[in-house]
């Protein structure tokens, strides 16, 4: 929402467009969107995301890249997922009047899908070692979000004072467009290198309106709107070291700097001291991801799996001609940047029924992922729990998995409720209430093996690898 927009940013310096910077970047509309950068496929899914310790299927570049020398056979991958996102906001008051106002419950309910990740992977042996390359792709950030409040500022007895209206649309992603190697160097260490091609591209537009409730009345209304671009290149980097009852993964995404282009444009009846924003290209620096997991195997048919993931958050750092360095997040310096380390936990566990030539996983999970920032007036940072569940069924060469994820984060925020207040410039929240986010989301994956010494197989051994040895 437009008045969240400006919650974050406490110095009027920062509303001005002279300063080079959007009066409304990112901020609470991005920050919405979980920025735990967790990989793809519903078996992990179902698995409460952790997979860096497992990583042996064709998804295992996006957990970590390391795991793909587990594979002989070639294998292309498919993942669709579905979500319900809502939030509901509860026993707000206003602290801008005395005194002290109630506002009405007022909540944001929607739903999305799309094409979240695919492969193509190729096993091969040279030097006397099993190899593996894979191109893939990865939608990592979905910026979707869409929804409409309406909720009303009331007297202490409860008798409407004003209506209000809060409209906000959001689209886009950051997609990942991947090359991964991976060599089996001992019978215990595996070894994996990844190219990501980050490709981002989403725009939001938020509406805030506002009229007294008599009759006849003028409606104040505030619109903004930004688009936004990121590209940029890095690697990850991972490590698998493999004993009979247990494995030990490491996956590093490289920190990078990428090319940050926006431009944001605003419409109002209220008078305003605020500008639109031309195009703007700078650098922002994206900082690394450290995955490690834990993988433990009790039995041939179940294992149980641990990952912790890091990353700081505040050294998420854009250029300003006349600011310098300012958080991604909440325009703020690094040293008093809300944006600060984020840990994140997943757990999970797979159990696998055999009927013949058919195997028929179970799966469970839990996760615990915070949001990279903390509400600058209430100081509480929303983290997001939730449990997972998960099946499948691999009959020979094809496998189809599907999981289930719900997580809810609830916590004390900040927002700016009242259009005039945005147009003043006067960027200090003053409305504080609770906020209850919800998440379900469904994951479908599909895994298909090329059976070895089929002719498809020597085919895009010929391509990629060259002529075989034992044809």
């Amino acid at each position: 929402m437009a008045a969240a927009l400006l919650l974050l940013l406490p110095l009027p310096s920062l509303a001005q467009s002279s300063s080079g910077l959007p009066f409304g970047l990112i901020v609470s509309e991005q920050a919405r969107t979980s920025f735990t950068l967790v990989g793809a496929g519903a078996r992990a899914a179902g698995m409460g995301g952790a997979f860096t310790a497992v990583a042996d299927d064709a998804t295992a570049a996006s957990f970590n890249p390391a795991g793909l020398a587990h594979l002989v056979t070639p294998e292309v991958s498919a993942v669709l997922d579905w979500g319900r996102h809502s939030d509901d906001y509860t026993n707000f008051q206003s602290y801008d009047q005395v005194p002290v106002l109630p506002l009405t419950d007022s909540s944001i309910d929607f739903t999305k899908s799309g094409f979240n990740f695919a492969s193509a992977t190729l096993p091969f042996r040279l030097f006397q070692k099993r190899w593996a390359i894979q191109l893939s792709t990865q939608r990592l950030i979905d910026f979707t979000y869409s929804g409409s409040r309406k909720f009303s500022e009331t007297s202490p007895d409860g008798r409407p004072l004003f209506h209000l209206e809060q409209d906000s649309e959001q689209s886009g992603e950051i997609r990942l467009y991947s090359a991964s190697l991976a060599l089996q160097l001992t019978e215990r260490t595996l070894l994996g290198v990844t190219v990501n091609r980050w490709d981002g591209s989403w725009d939001f537009a938020s509406h805030n309106s506002e009229v007294a409730a008599v009759p006849g009345a003028e409606t104040e209304y505030f619109t903004y709107s930004q688009k936004n671009k990121l590209k940029g290149l890095n690697a990850d980097l991972g490590l698998l070291l493999e004993y009979p009852k247990f494995s030990i993964g490491v996956r590093y995404r490289m920190p990078f700097d990428a090319d940050y282009n926006f431009s944001a444009s605003l419409t109002t009846n209220i008078s305003t001291s605020l500008q639109p924003l031309p195009p703007s290209e700078t650098k922002l620096h994206w900082p690394g991801t450290l995955n490690a997991g834990l993988v433990f195997r009790p039995l041939d048919n179940f294992q149980m799996a641990l990952d912790w993931g890091q990353t700081d958050w505040s050294e998420m750092l854009f250029d300003s001609a006349t600011t310098g360095h300012v958080n991604f997040f909440d325009l703020q310096p690094p040293e008093t940047t809300g944006a600060t380390v984020a840990n994140d936990w997943h757990f999970g566990a797979e159990y696998l029924f055999f009927s013949g030539q058919t195997v028929i996983p179970v799966r469970l999970g839990a996760f615990s992922e915070p949001e990279p920032s903390r509400d600058p007036t209430t100081g509480e940072r929303l983290v997001q729990n939730g449990l997972t569940a998960g099946a499948g069924v691999k009959h020979r060469w094809f496998a189809m998995d599907l999981a289930i994820r719900y997580g809810q984060a609830s916590g004390k925020v900040s927002r700016f409720l009242e259009a005039d207040e945005i147009a003043t410039g006067n960027l200090r929240a003053t409305s504080v209430g609770d906020l209850t986010r919800k998440n379900l989301s469904l994951f479908l994956s599909f895994i298909f093996q090329v059976p070895q010494g089929s002719t498809a197989s020597g085919i895009l051994h010929e391509i990629f690898v060259g002529p075989s040895k034992n044809p």
